[in-house]
């Protein structure tokens, strides 16, 4: 089976990262959620806090420029 059926039928280990792991990370580490908090919640809703930490990193980006 080659590389392209295999990313056909599942995610890669590049878009696991990517996707997966990388919102888990930033909820986990900046948010205080536990691992299994996390996994449990829905994709709208791990989209949502991810969204919304963006948001306040940029905020907290522009207030600091701004002194």
């Amino acid at each position: 089976m080659s590389r392209w059926e295999l990313a056909f039928f599942g995610l890669t280990l590049k878009s696991k990262v990517d996707f997966i792991l990388e919102s888990f990370f930033l909820l986990t580490y900046y948010c205080g959620f536990t691992y299994q908090d996390v996994r449990l919640m829905s994709i709208a809703e791990r989209t949502w806090f991810v969204n919304r930490l963006i948001d306040e990193f940029k905020k907290s980006n522009e207030k600091a420029e701004q002194n």
